[in-house]
């Protein structure tokens, strides 16, 4: 399944449809204009990289809706 990322946390209201979560059983993977960013899988945060301040923003709001702090 996949779903847009809403915002919980950050200020914004919105990230207008630039970053996406796909769920898999208990595994998520997160991506931000259309690149695969991050993943949660096995209960562990896994960052695939430092990228633009925006794509960050998106790290973090996903890490926060999954109980990690980023």
């Amino acid at each position: 399944m996949i779903n847009e990322l809403k915002c919980s946390y950050d200020k914004r209201k919105s990230f207008y449809n630039k970053a996406f979560v796909e769920t898999n059983g208990n595994n998520k993977k997160l991506y931000s204009y259309n690149t695969l960013v991050a993943e949660i899988k096995d209960n562990k945060f896994i960052s695939y990289g430092d990228f633009s301040m925006t794509t960050r923003r998106h790290q973090r709001e996903f890490a926060r809706q999954n109980g990690f702090v980023f």
